[in-house]
């Protein structure tokens, strides 16, 4: 039989196998001198009476196994469905199906002698046409504070690189300390820096503080400090106030009065779009659904044409089915896995058969592969909840008046290989989302507020109807599952524990009895030896 289901054995390691005695436990405190009077096999003869009990033993841990392993397939199954929800039914998946953004995408084709001076994505909200940026005369930027001239004191700057402490900066007005150390405000948070401290350390430790919003650096190229507020528009503002040192002093090393005034030099972005003008704090906002990022000035007209893209959605959905058919393949092959005649007599190995066999580690998975054939064959719970997800392709989602059917989706012939699984046309699909994203999304998307089942079933879209089955059956039917294999797996444990409680007193009774037969045949051989003394001697 093993080498007609591929697994190769020598003679003897079938399933017509020995089965060893797996608990021959020996008493600590008794010394075994077994056949020493009567020459016997003691242990032999011991072992084969025991075989009886062996075999009721044998059949609580090869039931005991096969509970072990439902439980993982059981779990295992958890898994892919868990596994199907966050890749296809989170809205936190990129090829989710239900959230909005998958069925509202545009493409935006620009056109322009300066067509990179603007940079334009559509949001949900956007609509399709043209749009022409005439012209962008103005970037908008935040106040802004500069050296007044350059701060070192030669032509290579204050030093090769901003890993130099502040101490050894080679500055045009000498850098001085108090206590070695300067300090100063901007935007009211205090900075203080010891004289040991680099240039490197002072630029990320304000560049990073996010009460100050302002952005410092040191060029060499044109050896001046810049700091200016991450806050763009006229409205932004600027305070520079030094405390000890002279970094931001008048007439400072850093080249930079704080003085504790406040600036507003900050200045809008000023474009033309379709000859209208538009003033903006950013030089990136949203007007209409579509956003516009500035990113330099120009004279010359940008033309674009906004059009809807209903290729993510079909990559997306298409993506979805081959997921879930996937998912429901595996699971109705679990449903109709049978073992064929040859292997209907696996069972599973304990330690000993497996020892006794003499297999190999692979060998062994193979064996137990065969095995667990049939686990889950005809599971209702996953019987049930396939119908369920079948029904669910065939229902109208009510609030987008339409069926899964009606935008390509249909599920194969209940026949083997197709059942349940879904068949997707993806002309119709993409006719239908040119033709009406919005309802195409509702038949996804839609999430009912209805407290009465039925109303909430057919209200909403497959995405709430495919989670709401999967977590019915995860939450319910196998729960209950789980949970009642894991009190057989109690039950059976007792039992085992028992029978090896009886094995161990069944042993030590065959062996005291063995013991007293020797006792008896060493008392006899004594007194025969004594009486053939005797009678030598008298003759």
């Amino acid at each position: 039989m093993c080498a007609r289901a591929g697994i190769s054995v020598s003679a003897g390691m079938c399933v017509t196998r020995e089965r060893t005695v797996i608990i021959m436990a020996v008493n600590a405190s008794t010394l075994r001198l077994t056949g020493l009077s009567s020459g016997m096999d003691t242990d032999s003869i011991i072992k084969n009476l025991m075989k009886i009990e062996q075999l009721k033993l044998d059949r609580q841990l090869h039931e005991r196994t096969k509970l072990q392993w439902k439980q993982e397939a059981l779990e295992g199954v958890k898994s892919d469905l868990t596994s199907f929800k966050q890749s296809f039914l989170s809205v936190l998946s990129a090829n989710s199906i239900a959230k909005a953004d998958t069925y509202n995408t545009y493409k935006i084709d620009v056109t322009g002698a300066n067509a990179s001076a603007v940079t334009l994505s559509a949001g949900l909200d956007a609509s399709t046409g043209s749009i022409t940026v005439n012209e962008i005369t103005q970037l908008a930027k935040g106040a802004s504070s500069v050296s007044s001239g350059k701060v070192s004191n030669n032509d290579e700057g204050l030093s090769a690189t901003n890993s130099t402490q502040l101490k050894d900066l080679k500055f045009q007005t000498a850098l001085t300390f108090d206590n070695n150390q300067i300090s100063f405000e901007i935007n009211g948070e205090t900075f203080t820096f010891n004289d040991t401290d680099t240039l490197a350390k002072v630029l990320s430790t304000v560049n990073s503080n996010a009460n100050a919003k302002v952005t410092m650096s040191y060029s060499r190229l044109t050896d001046v400090f810049t700091i200016e507020s991450k806050t763009t528009g006229v409205d932004s503002s600027l305070t520079i106030k030094n405390l000890t040192g002279n970094a931001f002093a008048a007439g400072g090393a850093f080249g930079i009065t704080g003085d504790g005034s406040e600036l507003k030099n900050g200045q809008d972005a000023k474009l033309k779009i379709n000859n209208i003008d538009v003033s903006r704090a950013s030089n990136s906002f949203a007007i209409d659904g579509i956003t516009y990022k500035l990113n330099n000035t120009t004279d010359s007209a940008i033309n674009a044409v906004v059009s809807r893209d209903v290729q993510p959605a079909v990559d997306k959905i298409k993506a979805f089915v081959e997921g879930y058919n996937k998912l429901v393949k595996g699971l109705d092959d679990k449903l109709i896995e049978k073992k064929t005649t040859s292997e209907a007599e696996y069972t599973p190995l304990t330690d000993a058969e497996k020892s006794e066999l003499g297999l190999s580690d692979e060998q062994i998975e193979e064996w137990e592969a065969i095995a667990k054939k049939g686990l889950l064959r005809n599971d209702s719970g996953i019987q049930t909840m396939l119908r369920s997800l079948r029904t669910a392709l065939f229902d109208r989602v009510a609030d987008a008046g339409l069926s899964p059917s009606d935008i390509g989706l249909t599920t194969g012939a209940y026949s083997l290989g197709t059942k349940g699984q879904i068949s997707l046309d993806e002309d119709t699909l993409r006719a239908a989302l040119e033709a009406d994203p919005d309802r195409v999304m509702n038949v996804f998307t839609h999430v009912s507020e209805s407290t009465d089942a039925s109303v909430k079933y057919r209200e909403s879209g497959l995405a709430e109807r495919i989670g709401s089955i999967i977590d019915r059956y995860t939450g319910s039917y196998q729960s209950v599952s789980l949970t009642n294999l894991s009190n057989s797996l109690t039950s059976i444990n007792d039992r085992i524990s028992q029978l090896e409680t009886k094995m161990l007193a069944k042993e030590e009774q065959y062996y005291k009895k063995f013991a007293a037969m020797e006792t008896a045949l060493s008392s006899l051989t004594s007194q025969s030896e004594w009486l053939s003394s005797v009678l030598s001697t008298n003759q």
